[in-house]
């Protein structure tokens, strides 16, 4: 009896913390539709028992019922938007000065390092400023032909599926096409892993994609600590990571060396297509 009344202390006491340093910020969201809380917790127990495959139907049911801009309460202080409107995202993401990432991308941190996608501040338009020259229209024409070769593949493949007649989840067919041109396009390599998605670097790349999705969705599993120690997925999640990083570190380490070949060689034409990105990290960038 006493644990629970102290434990009902303690759920009450944290509440009532939060909503007093968070005042102004609670009333400014308390504007937006959303589905009611529970205290503490928020808006967390709706995604018990939930799988990443669920979430689109979870969406669409809260924008049928709370409209195009509703929000949903993750804890006692963190809380995610919702939006339908183009215009709504545009203004977040086009912003260079709200670059700050929801600390949900730490999740990515193991595989991506704190590259672009991650970083923030003076790091995120240092690294902004290297990489921008690769999404020129000049260097992307080059990669035209990737484009294209691998988007014929993608639609052969949707055909194909298509002709049972049932409806069937794409998003495996999209992962698969884009993993297959950004490794051709910057790193210079074909995966082929639209026809040979049993590769070891593709099947960890799905697995760990998988992982990550389900950390998103089961709330607890978002604590570090908890999901370094006592969930079964973190030994696959590491062993995803150093595949990964094994494959991309050769692959880097061959263009290096492909490069500083091309440089002696004075091959302009052909230094031209070696991905800048290996450019900029063999210089130092």
């Amino acid at each position: 009896m006493f644990f629970l009344i102290y434990l009902v202390a303690i759920v009450a006491l944290t509440t009532v913390y939060f909503r007093i340093k968070y005042w102004r910020r609670y009333e400014l969201i308390k504007k937006f539709p959303g589905p009611p809380t529970l205290p503490l917790i928020g808006n967390a127990h709706m995604y018990m028992n939930k799988k990443p495959e669920d979430v689109l139907d979870f969406v669409q049911g809260m924008i049928w019922k709370y409209g195009n801009l509703f929000r949903v309460w993750i804890g006692p202080y963190q809380v995610a938007f919702f939006s339908t409107d183009p215009k709504d995202l545009e203004v977040v993401l086009s912003s260079t000065k709200h670059i700050t990432k929801n600390n949900l991308y730490n999740f990515l941190k193991p595989w991506l390092g704190t590259g672009l996608l991650i970083s923030t501040g003076q790091k995120w338009h240092t690294r902004r400023k290297i990489i921008t020259p690769t999404f020129h229209f000049k260097i992307l024409e080059q990669f035209t032909e990737v484009f294209n070769r691998q988007g014929s593949t993608l639609v052969r493949l949707l055909r194909e599926k298509h002709t049972s007649g049932e409806s069937f989840n794409i998003y495996p067919f999209i992962n698969l096409y884009a993993l297959d041109v950004i490794s051709e396009s910057a790193m210079g390599i074909e995966l082929n892993s639209q026809t040979d998605s049993g590769s070891e670097y593709v099947r960890a790349v799905s697995e760990i994609s998988q992982i990550m999705s389900t950390r998103f969705i089961k709330v607890w599993q978002r604590n570090d600590f908890l999901f370094n120690n006592f969930v079964s997925a973190k030994k696959d999640h590491d062993r995803c990571i150093r595949i990964m990083h094994n494959f991309t570190e050769k692959i880097i380490q061959q263009r290096r060396e492909k490069l500083i070949e091309l440089l002696r060689q004075g091959d302009e034409q052909e230094n031209g297509r070696v991905p800048i990105v290996v450019d900029k990290n063999s210089t130092g960038g």
